[in-house]
This record gives C-alpha cells, structure tokens and sequence, in this order.
C-alpha cells in the first residue's frame, strides 16, 4: 500500500497541473457579455450651425459635449444687439444643431428649414429653445408620442408648463 501512495499522489497531481493549465485555443464564439446595440454611436466631433448676433456665424466643428457658451465664444462673441436672455447658455448641444441668436430689436427672418420641427426635434434640440428646459422638452416628446405630431405651432400649448407666454418666446423658432 505504500508504494501505491506516490504513484496515486503522482496521478492526482497530474491530473490537477493538466486540468488548471488546459485553456481553450480560440475564444467563444459569442462573448459572455457584448455591447448593447442599440446604444447611440457616440461621436468625437459635433457640428454646430450658429446664425444671428455673433460675430462670426458659421457651421463649427467641436468637441461632443461642448456647451453653448463655448461656441459663441468660437463664433466670436454676440453683438452688442444680441438678445440672449431666453437662452440656456449651459446648454449640451448636439450635432446638426441650428443656434439663432436673435435681434433685440428686430425679429430675425428666419426661412422654413431653419425653424425647429417640434414634430420631430430631439430633447437636445427643444432644449435649444428660449424658456425650454429638460422637462419641458421630456413633456413636448411625451404629448407627441401620445398624440402623434402637432399640426399647428399653437398645439403645443396644449403641452403641461407652456402657455402663452413661452409659446411667444418660442414660436419664432419652431414649426410644426
């Protein structure tokens, strides 16, 4: 029995180094875990269109994540006829926004592609609105995807916390 002792050890001993060495040579073919597919690319450089009172308007290429306060200070500043106060400053823009810096006082002429489709704006961009935060932009896309798109610009009175006067802050800006 005892000189079967080390041979068994032996064995077991084998058995064990093979056992915590062997590795598969390929990986699995399917990951434990895989990136949602579904979640938005996110890209390194944005486009932003800002017009009206700055300086230098333009189509600015930027960092993702940049605030609006940075791209009027790119586009050179406002003018000193620029009307800013209905505007979040802090605002994240998001690519292919439409920045229009209005006219104290005068109203900007804006031509239909450059209105915001409030069928269709991301929360993003509804938030580029004058006297539009996060919440508002939530309550805009909640009543849209409930009662479908808006077919007129005053529909979205009908939206909780809008009323007259932010619908006459806004409605320059927007379509249907």
């Amino acid at each position: 029995m005892e000189k079967k002792r080390p041979i068994v050890l032996a064995i077991i001993l084998i058995i064990w180094v093979f056992s915590a060495c062997h590795r598969p040579l390929n990986p699995p073919l399917y990951p434990e875990s895989s990136p949602d597919i579904d979640e938005p690319l996110q890209l390194e450089y944005i486009y932003i269109d800002i017009k009206g009172e700055v300086r230098v308007p333009g189509v600015y290429k930027v960092s993702n994540g940049t605030r609006l306060y940075q791209v009027i200070e790119q586009a050179g500043g406002l003018t000193k006829d620029a009307d800013i106060l209905g505007y979040n400053l802090s605002l994240v823009l998001s690519d292919q926004q439409v920045i229009v810096i209005p006219n104290k006082a005068q109203e900007f002429d804006y031509d239909e592609e450059s209105l915001i489709s409030i069928s269709t704006a991301s929360l993003q961009l509804l938030m580029s609105l004058p006297n539009i935060g996060p919440a508002t932009a939530q309550a805009i896309i909640d009543y849209r995807n409930e009662h479908g798109h808006f077919q007129t610009i005053e529909e979205i009175m009908n939206v909780r916390n809008i009323g007259v006067a932010t619908f006459d802050a806004i409605a320059p800006f927007i379509r249907p």
